[in-house]
């Protein structure tokens, strides 16, 4: 819009704003990931007043005041400690971002590039996904570097080839995510946007960092106009030739430890995590979700991974709940989880993954992993998900070895499903029902000694989080034994 009346809005927000939060003196001056944020969406405010000739002398000096401000907080503030992670990715980025297009003298912008481009190599595992192995900060993570080397480029910086291709290589995990519609998240998901075009119905970040990637190294683009890809490349991005994106195979990102599994023709989409807890610091955003897994059919996940949902202090007993291993389709021994929690943000003594061998070949599916997250209780999980394209089946096997020591062990079995499933039992057979009348079908002949738990607050068990700060009741399974002697649980689901 180009009323004068916009433009009188915009100029009082940003006024307010600055009044309401002196410099050093807000709580928006405290975290360096937000300021690194406000500060390319400032700049982008910038460019987008100033491509349409309506960048007022006060819009001019306030963005720039703004911008110098974030430039000194962010200069002396970097995080090189216990958030060195996306918090430093995103205080780099807004350092690089603003030296490249404001280009001045004492900006340094040499400074802000080497470090940043130093950081963009070691950030992702060797298989290309981001090291705190959280789907959400994987993403936010992408989209820091992305503008980074985009306004780098502007600026007239060389970005070398092999800088590109390993960031290339950051995307193939990205197409994973999304499947009919549907996301999978592994890890904390606090809904974290570096640029949020909320005003766009339907805007997905895993399916708008994949047309930046088409645009970025092919030059393509498909079908629907995303908002987030023309404020960054511009009407060439309009312009780009289309093409139609080809469906993701299943993958084994062995490095990382997560697995995805297809049969188009079915419909499915499984997911199974046999990776690390986030990475080798404070494992921050890892999740005790080791050998969980989850299922999909169609547009809806009847097997799911519970979320995030907080967190703050305040809710810490949520907090341990979501992130902990009884919200994962995995199992625990004597209530333990498969690392030491330090605090409602990380975590210590991990559990490692001792092996691990996958095998697709001929419509036929096998993936094996172990832990020792139990090895202080003389137990190694080993779990094998098969999965026979043909029959229509997931075989999920768990032996729990008893290595030493011969006492009673408590082991508990968990599945979680979908809010809006229609759960019955017959027997040891659990049927779970989508909204639209397609059912699957869990077997395990230990099931008649399950429960079906359904929001329980003193558990807790039997909740789901599908965006942050939202949580709902939904229906777990809890299958509770008492082992003395090395034990297989055998369960299969037929769809």
């Amino acid at each position: 819009s180009n009323e004068r009346k916009e433009l009188e809005n915009l100029e009082q927000l940003l006024t307010t704003w600055e009044g309401q939060n002196p410099f050093l003196k807000s709580i928006n001056y405290t975290s360096g990931i937000e300021v690194g944020i406000r500060s390319l969406n400032l700049i982008y405010t910038h460019i987008i007043l100033k491509s349409f000739d309506l960048l007022s002398d006060e819009l001019d000096n306030i963005i720039k005041s703004l911008i110098y401000k974030n430039f000194i907080f962010l200069k002396n503030n970097l995080s090189l400690y216990s958030s060195a992670n996306n918090h430093l990715v995103g205080e780099l980025m807004g350092l690089v971002v603003i030296s490249s297009y404001f280009n001045g003298p004492n900006l340094n912008q040499t400074k802000w590039q080497r470090k940043f481009l130093k950081l963009l190599k070691t950030k992702y595992n060797p298989d290309g996904i981001d090291d705190e192995l959280s789907t959400r900060y994987h993403l936010t993570v992408t989209d820091h570097f992305l503008n980074g080397l985009l306004f780098l480029k502007c600026s007239g910086q060389r970005i070398d080839e092999e800088t590109m291709k390993n960031f290339e290589r950051s995307f193939k995990y990205i197409e994973h995510i999304r499947f009919n519609k549907v996301e999978t998240y592994f890890g904390d998901n606090d809904d974290s946007f570096l640029i949020n075009p909320f005003f766009q119905k339907g805007f997905s970040l895993p399916k708008s960092l994949i047309e930046s990637k088409s645009f970025l190294f092919n030059k393509t683009k498909s079908d629907f106009l995303d908002f987030r890809n023309y404020l960054i490349f511009g009407s060439d991005y309009l312009n780009s030739k289309l093409i139609k994106q080809a469906l993701p195979q299943t993958t084994f990102f062995e490095n990382s430890g997560y697995v995805f599994i297809y049969n188009y023709k079915s419909g499915l989409k499984i997911t199974f995590d046999c990776g690390n807890i986030g990475d080798n610091r404070l494992m921050a955003h890892g999740h005790s979700d080791q050998l969980s897994f989850t299922l999909q059919l169609d547009d809806f996940m009847y097997i799911v991974d519970p979320g995030t949902y907080q967190y703050h202090n305040q809710k810490e007993k949520w907090r341990n709940y979501f992130r902990g291993i009884t919200a994962h389709n995995t199992i625990s021994i004597n209530n333990k989880n498969q690392a030491i929690s330090l605090s409602r943000m990380s975590w210590c003594k991990p559990s490692e993954v001792t092996f691990k061998d996958f095998n697709f070949q001929n419509g036929s599916e096998k993936v094996t992993a172990q832990i020792n997250g139990f090895k202080d209780d003389g137990i190694l999980h080993t779990r094998t998900l098969i999965h026979d394209n043909n029959k229509q089946t997931v075989y999920i096997e768990d032996i729990l070895d008893i290595v030493k020591g011969s006492s009673k062990n408590e082991v508990s079995f968990y599945l979680h499903f979908h809010p809006e499933a229609i759960i019955n039992r017959e027997g040891n057979t659990i049927f779970v029902m989508s909204p639209k009348g397609r059912v699957i079908k869990i077997s395990n002949d230990l099931f008649e000694k399950a429960k079906l738990i359904k929001g329980d607050k003193d558990i807790p068990l039997g909740w789901f989080s599908e965006s942050y700060d939202n949580i709902k009741e939904t229906t777990s399974l809890l299958l509770q034994l008492n082992i003395i002697e090395s034990t297989k649980i055998k369960t299969l689901i037929n769809y």
